[in-house]
């Protein structure tokens, strides 16, 4: 399943028959978050587990802290 699919499917699914309002854009969000939490810990883990892919993996690790930085300035709006 490509990822823009899953997305849609997670969001419909979460999203259920209720109507949305600021507090569960805020709930999705803090929930994303958290999930980015964890790909950027399993990430590092990772960083020290394959050195040979340093390059791609630090890459990726960055993009997920700055996802969350603007997840969390979304959220604050």
């Amino acid at each position: 399943m490509k990822f823009e699919e899953h997305a849609k499917q997670r969001l419909d699914n979460w999203k259920g028959e209720n109507e949305w309002n600021e507090w569960d854009a805020k709930k999705l969000i803090t929930e994303s978050q958290e999930e980015l939490v964890d790909c950027y810990n399993y990430l590092n883990q990772l960083l020290l587990r394959h050195k040979s892919l340093n390059g791609i993996i630090a890459k990726s690790v960055s993009e997920c802290k700055m996802i969350y930085e603007r997840l969390e300035k979304l959220k604050q709006r």
